[in-house]
């Protein structure tokens, strides 16, 4: 037999959806009809309205404590913005002018010449000793070169002849060109970074940048370890149209961080402020046009111009 329907349970079932509005028009209408003649159901029905103010209330305080929650969010996510956006404001607008202004530090205007600084040592680092030697300028250094006027005693016999000996070697390297004294420069560069590749000096880091602002452009100074573990200051000369001169020397840092037995040997044997990298300029081919004709033995003067001892 079929278990008989008991409508009071269905309907009692159904009230809560009925007033959530939440039942079919059907159901809806089946409520109200047993509505009608059940006070069993009413009564329940009349129990379930007493119960909603109290949930709505509790639903109120939390959907007021969630919005209170997300004002207070949305309050220090703004105070975090303007904290942010002011750290910025003094790292990329206080930071920079003030460096500008005492000429020492990262600034706007010398952005191009820390990326060519940094772009130069990492060709060194790399071994691309073709592309290391495209930053640097050599067209001033030949114009400096050619406009040198040599000073010497006119009363002493010997320094006039050196003089006019220089002078002459001047001419010489002029009347060849730049692109002659270009090759030679460039040939020099690769030969010297290519023995102090086998000298296991070639650079591998670098770090602590510093820069500061010359008449001419800027000068910016990086403190290099060669594969070796050689300490060395690079320091590079840099205007808008590369690197005009460079030089990397034993870091007094370094020195001083060492034992003063370890310092005095290295005094005595020269190796003090030793210079492994600097401009090519002066070459062995140049200083051999420039003083073959004096009293000068060029070949010491090489020697002790030489960037590889």
């Amino acid at each position: 037999m079929r278990e008989k329907i008991n409508m009071c349970e269905v309907i009692q079932d159904l009230l809560p959806l009925y007033e959530d509005d939440c039942c079919s028009s059907q159901s809806r209408a089946l409520v109200e009809e047993h509505l009608k003649t059940c006070e069993v159901c009413r009564n329940k029905r009349a129990s379930y309205e007493k119960c909603m103010p109290k949930m709505e209330e509790a639903e109120k305080e939390d959907i007021r404590g969630i919005r209170q929650g997300i004002r207070v969010f949305v309050r220090w996510r703004t105070i975090g913005r303007m904290v942010v956006g002011l750290i910025l404001a003094v790292v990329f607008l206080v930071i920079p002018v003030w460096n500008q202004v005492r000429g020492m530090g990262l600034t706007y205007a010398n952005l191009g010449a820390v990326h060519r600084a940094y772009a130069f040592e990492r060709a060194l680092a790399s071994g691309d000793y073709e592309r290391a030697y495209g930053y640097l300028d050599m067209e001033f250094r030949y114009e400096d070169l050619v406009s040198t006027e040599p000073a010497g005693s006119p009363a002493d016999p010997d320094s006039r002849r050196n003089t006019e000996a220089i002078t002459a070697g001047i001419r010489e390297v002029e009347e060849k060109g730049f692109a002659w004294y270009d090759e030679v420069c460039r040939k020099a560069f690769l030969e010297n970074m290519q023995t102090l590749e086998e000298k296991n000096e070639r650079i591998r880091s670098c770090s602590n940048l510093r820069i500061q602002r010359e008449t001419y452009g800027w000068r910016v100074c990086l403190d290099v370890r060669t594969e070796a573990g050689t300490d060395l200051v690079l320091w590079m000369d840099l205007t808008g149209n590369g690197i005009r001169d460079y030089s990397a020397a034993l870091s007094r840092r370094a020195l001083s961080e060492r034992m003063c037995k370890e310092t005095e040997e290295l005094d005595k044997e020269g190796k003090m402020y030793e210079v492994l990298y600097q401009t090519p300029s002066i070459n062995e081919t140049i200083m051999k046009i420039l003083y073959e004709n004096t009293d000068y033995d060029w070949r010491l003067l090489f020697e002790y111009e030489s960037p590889v001892k």
